[in-house]
């Protein structure tokens, strides 16, 4: 299903979907993109280089309540943890934070299904749109990825100018499309045209940096390399490349309360954190930044691989354009390319 939407049927678009739902869009605070509860939908900003976080916080919250407990003598009464009922749409949402949310899917269904996550994501609608302009630190293209791939979502937009390009990509999708087809057009031949020359005119700009088979192929052989030594030192091991990461899932879970009732939380961990493996008797296996450091790339290009054959890893580049130390995770994977033989 192609359609055609008027830039200015937007905003009626989205204040239909909005019955049902509750729109999750990117707006513009300050200088800085960020997704956002929306009612104003002229605040909506469908055209943006990156946001600075992706949305992944609407299906994986920073910190969420599990469950709260109360004593009774020795009756333990348990409350599960209840989501929100009303359905999230996210809209505007880039390619590659679209692809992580599948690489989430797999690890949360894993050998233990988070019921939490998946009422979430079940429960929520995903529109996304092509990356017109890549910001200087994207890698989509290296890591098997593009910016306009709209695999794992239900509706995608491409913006060609005056108009919305708009593509039908789940059963869901379609019938929201369908049950608002006053709003579209069908899209012709020369409309089809002009998107396949914007992904070409696009993909030029995100040229490949690095061949990720012969990463992924020297991962095993540079475990105990030196250049762990070289890369990791700039390192502060202040987390924020996790933070922002699309993928990263890291958690902790703490309890909160009295002898008499609490609550059980978890909140966002990273492997960047010097106390993230320290154990309760006082070691840690990963005191230092080259083994954390190291433990991250394994994790996204090695570990990942083994255990879901994907990478973990969507060249989104927010690692890199917010790192404060100046790390450049293309730098470390263009290393790791050439082999050990080039310590």
């Amino acid at each position: 299903m192609e359609l055609i939407l008027k830039k200015e049927k937007l905003k009626e678009f989205l204040e239909q979907l909005s019955k049902n739902y509750e729109i999750i869009a990117p707006v513009k605070e300050g200088e800085l993109i960020n997704f956002k509860s929306v009612k104003d939908f002229t605040k909506v900003v469908m055209t943006y280089q990156k946001s600075i976080k992706s949305p992944k916080e609407f299906l994986f919250p920073q910190c969420e309540e599990l469950y709260k407990y109360k004593f009774s003598g020795k009756d333990v009464e348990i409350k599960p943890a209840e989501v929100e009922k009303k359905p999230k749409a996210i809209v505007g949402i880039h390619p590659c934070d679209a692809v992580a949310i599948k690489i989430l899917d797999k690890l949360f269904g894993w050998d233990y299904k988070d019921e939490l996550y998946f009422e979430r994501r079940n429960n929520t609608l995903l529109i996304s749109i092509t990356c017109n302009t890549p910001d200087w630190s994207c890698f989509c293209t290296s890591v098997e990825g593009t910016p306009y791939d709209a695999d794992g979502t239900d509706i995608h937009f491409t913006d060609t100018g005056e108009t919305y390009y708009i593509e039908g990509k789940s059963e869901k999708g379609k019938q929201i499309l369908q049950d608002n087809n006053n709003l579209f057009t069908e899209a012709k031949k020369e409309d089809k045209d002009k998107v396949e020359k914007i992904k070409k005119e696009i993909m030029e700009q995100v040229p490949v940096k690095f061949d990720i088979k012969k990463v992924t192929e020297n991962m095993d052989c540079i475990f105990d390399s030196k250049l762990w030594d070289r890369i990791s030192v700039k390192c502060i091991h202040c987390g924020a490349c996790a933070y922002l990461c699309p993928t990263c899932h890291c958690f902790d879970i703490n309890d909160e309360g009295n002898y008499e009732e609490g609550k059980r939380i978890r909140c966002w961990d990273a492997c960047m954190f010097g106390h993230f493996t320290k154990m309760a008797g006082g070691h840690n296996p990963r005191e230092d930044e080259k083994t954390r450091y190291r433990q991250r790339i394994f994790h996204k290009f090695n570990y990942y691989i083994k255990n879901f054959d994907t990478i973990s890893c969507v060249g989104c580049g927010r690692c890199i354009a917010e790192c404060p130390a100046g790390m450049d995770l293309v730098k470390t994977l263009q290393l790791i390319e050439k082999g050990a033989e080039h310590e």
